[in-house]
């Protein structure tokens, strides 16, 4: 295993002594519109995540009848802070609609989010301070994980929930201004609550948002415990059998965490999805829906879908095919490569709404005719779809889905799609007022300004 000196200080050290003016204005904008991105998927995953009306029932009751000073987005009732966190990062999680780190392989912005507001309003920090400790967030998942790359997943672990309980735990003490010291033995503390497997993705699909929700809520755990002076283990990262060590298949380079002096960068690599899956399966939906327009074709006229991806896409939305043909639940048909095909074949978009279409017979065609296969010529997210109609067939190469940095969102559909998941939660002066909020966060005096915003007027 390749490492710097002492990656946990070197974190700890960087994390302490960034300042907002390291942010560029292209650093700062980026981060508002994944804020904006996540409050859309947090606010759209409370109404409709799978499972997560059990999970607030049973926050509820482990909170007790206290309550608490932290808002869950789209919720009258607040939490103390473990639990908003919680709540807010399941909830983010639970469409498989956040925003994706491919170098990485996470979703950095949800436990993150959840967990700077759970600190941050109960102390009225200030919104440039939060974009500080965000940005630093980022800066932190893009270092630690591309330190371990696919490693991680390759050891039977969910990063999103392991890495990112260290990225959270730091960028909180960034935000309560916590020195070098408290956020080592912040960090050293979270090696003893990182969790989080893949299991999930052999049964118990709901159970992946949970791992999520508990990295934000133990964070809060973790810096509360070295604010008080609870000590943390000693070189949790690089440790004989710290992080990488027992986490992650042999082979991490712990020399990539180290920082640019000129600033944080890695949330202008960070990627906003359009559709609500697995994003293994994004490129083929790009490709066959390109494929439909292109030739005017109907869904009856397909006779046949070809998908290539790579060898890790295909593990997550290709194998399997007998069980990826028939998904039972939203969850099974978010990791489908058949789903998601047949969908952009037969629906103009897809959205949330094409999970009711499980039983559908004109998609359940489309799926019995679709192929997935895996190639080792293609690598990451790219895809080839190859589409048969007509007695002719069409092939496109789809190197990066839409999202990605190479082909972004603009600001105007990252609102879209905000406005889209907030308004089923949210009223339209509420999703306007919250969408003006978060373009000019830079300048709110207090988180507060925001959050009061956020609360619906349901029961949580």
């Amino acid at each position: 295993m390749t490492q710097t000196a002492n990656p946990t200080s070197t974190v700890a050290a960087y994390a302490a002594e960034l300042g907002s003016e390291a942010l560029s204005p292209e650093v700062l904008d980026r981060t508002k519109q994944l804020f904006l991105d996540f409050l859309g998927v947090a606010l759209g995953g409370m109404a409709l995540g799978p499972g997560m009306a059990e999970l607030r029932l049973a926050a509820q009751r482990l909170a007790g009848s206290g309550g608490g000073p932290c808002t869950v987005v789209g919720n009258a009732a607040t939490y103390p802070a473990p639990y908003a966190a919680l709540l807010n990062a399941a909830h983010a999680h639970s469409m498989d609609f956040d925003d994706t780190h491919r170098d990485t392989v996470s979703h950095p912005g949800t436990p993150l989010f959840a967990g700077l507001l759970a600190v941050g309003e109960p102390e009225g920090v200030s919104g440039l301070d939060f974009l500080t400790a965000a940005a630093l967030g980022y800066e932190l998942n893009g270092k630690l994980g591309k330190a371990h790359g696919d490693r991680v997943h390759q050891r039977g672990f969910h990063p999103t929930a392991t890495t990112g309980l260290f990225v959270v735990t730091a960028a909180a003490g960034r935000l309560v201004a916590a020195d070098q010291q408290t956020i080592a033995q912040a960090l050293g503390i979270a090696l003893s609550l990182a969790a989080g497997t893949a299991q999930f993705s052999e049964s118990g699909g709901a159970n992946k948002p949970v791992q999520v929700g508990m990295a934000a809520h133990n964070a809060l755990y973790c810096l509360t415990m070295a604010q008080a002076g609870v000590p943390g283990t000693r070189q949790p990262l690089e440790g004989t059998y710290g992080y990488y060590a027992a986490y992650a298949e042999p082979g991490s380079d712990l020399s990539k965490i180290a920082f640019d002096p000129a600033g944080p960068s890695e949330v202008l690599n960070v990627a906003v999805k359009p559709y609500p899956s697995c994003r293994c399966s994004h490129a083929a939906i790009d490709g066959v829906s390109a494929l439909v327009q292109q030739e005017r074709l109907q869904p009856e006229e397909i006779e046949s879908i070809a998908v290539m991806i790579s060898p890790a896409s295909y593990q997550l939305v290709g194998g399997e095919p007998e069980q990826k043909r028939r998904p039972a639940t939203v969850v099974d048909a978010q990791f489908s490569g058949y789903f998601a095909a047949a969908v952009a074949a037969c629906e103009p978009s897809y959205t949330w709404d094409s999970y009711g279409r499980l039983d559908d017979p004109r998609l359940q065609r489309i799926m019995d005719r679709t192929e997935v296969h895996r190639t080792e010529t293609l690598a990451g997210l790219a895809s080839e779809v190859t589409l048969a109609a007509r007695g002719q067939s069409w092939t496109l190469p789809v190197p990066f889905p839409k999202g990605e940095p190479e082909v972004p969102l603009t600001w105007d559909e990252v609102e879209g799609k905000f406005r889209s998941l907030a308004s089923r939660v949210l009223s339209t002066a509420a999703v306007d007022e919250v969408t003006e909020r978060v373009r000019g966060l830079e300048g709110l005096g207090s988180i507060t300004e925001l959050t009061r915003m956020l609360r619906g007027h349901g029961k949580g």
